[in-house]
């Protein structure tokens, strides 16, 4: 069975960006969210054996001769809650990567037990070739949301409107980040899932705050997972943290800020051209 290791919860990392996801104080922090118990089913997933490498679907990265190990062999239950994933960052992606079914174990079975959100904040599903309204009209059509007020609303919140009738994969990274964080407020998922940068410090302070506060109702009692390298962002949104370390899964409480941003020190950056396979999959 797994154990919950206490480690104390560390004070969020001072920040000076007002423009980031948790600096509105109108945002239900993990702070007044934590312990309190969740309206989801519980738990979020389960692991039976599981064994995941990285690169699993292309182009494994090759390390001393054999594919990276992310997870080995490992067996739990992930009960509902608040989490911040930490450890290598090549570890936190390939893990969501798994939860999102954009990557498969080799071996052993995951059964997811919710109701998932994208990974909101990951801008390399939309550099795809539509239009930013088609992909507003197909998320509309996935999560059950109203495609129209959507598209009202964010015509006139997004930093840069024009994204909606311009192509994605022609849009900069903030106007696509931008996007992907404002869909995200019609969502009504059990698990919100957040991956990667969750804010842009050239983002208007009036759309940060309509994202957090619409975010901050959504998510409310649901279960959030985080892996993102912004400390304020991982310790507004989590209680408790969801640890990758030398292949094995755990669940540790508190958020370490240090852990969020720097990540093990062996941590290597991950070869751009290695992307390329899993860019082009994008939200279709």
């Amino acid at each position: 069975m797994l154990q919950l290791i206490r480690s104390g919860r560390p004070a969020p990392a001072e920040t000076h960006s007002e423009h980031a996801l948790g600096a509105s104080d109108q945002v239900a922090s993990a702070d007044t969210e934590e312990r309190r118990p969740l309206e989801v089913p519980s738990p979020i997933f389960d692991l039976a054996g599981l064994t995941l490498t990285d690169r699993e679907k292309k182009k494994a990265r090759v390390i001393g001769g054999r594919k990276r190990i992310v997870l080995s062999d490992v067996t739990m239950s992930l009960p509902a809650g608040r989490y911040a994933v930490l450890g290598d960052p090549n570890d936190r992606t390939a893990f969501i990567d798994l939860l999102m079914r954009r990557r498969y174990a080799a071996d052993g079975r995951l059964n997811v037990h919710t109701t998932l959100s994208y990974p909101i904040g990951r801008v390399r599903l939309f550099t795809i070739p539509v239009h930013g309204a088609d992909a507003v009209r197909f998320l509309a059509k996935l999560y059950s949301f109203d495609e129209e007020e959507a598209l009202a609303v964010l015509a006139e919140v997004l930093p840069r409107p024009s994204i909606l009738s311009q192509r994605l994969d022609d849009a900069q990274n903030f106007e696509r980040l931008s996007l992907s964080l404002g869909i995200a407020t019609f969502l009504d998922v059990e698990t919100y899932v957040f991956d990667g940068n969750v804010g842009d410090p050239t983002f208007p302070l009036g759309f940060m705050r309509f994202v957090a506060e619409n975010l901050a109702i959504r998510t409310a009692r649901r279960n959030i997972i985080v892996a993102t390298r912004q400390p304020q962002i991982a310790c507004s949104l989590a209680v408790d943290s969801l640890v990758i370390e030398r292949g094995n899964l755990s669940i540790v409480e508190g958020v370490d800020p240090a852990k969020v941003k720097t990540g093990p020190a062996t941590a290597e950056p991950e070869p751009q051209e290695e992307r390329d396979d899993e860019e082009a999959d994008g939200l279709f």
